[in-house]
């Protein structure tokens, strides 16, 4: 079967996003309290969070390393 002339796009944007996702969590600070972590992320990074794919990307990092928590998101201040 051929490769899909698309294909190389959407392979390249899904790592454009995870990228994108390590950088956004690399501004949170994380707050671990009676089994649930929070993402504390300044300014409007929390809106940011919430309105990317990077919380499903999270989730399946912590799980491929057996991690299974609840995780919130926060804004500071």
């Amino acid at each position: 079967m051929p490769v899909p002339v698309w294909w190389p796009q959407v392979t390249a944007t899904v790592r454009q996003m995870r990228d994108f996702s390590g950088m956004l969590l690399a501004l949170a600070t994380p707050d671990w309290d009676d089994g649930t972590l929070t993402l504390v992320f300044p300014g409007e990074g929390a809106a940011v969070w919430r309105d990317s794919c990077s919380s499903r990307i999270l989730t399946a990092a912590l799980r491929h390393h057996g991690i299974h928590v609840a995780v919130n998101v926060t804004g500071a201040g």
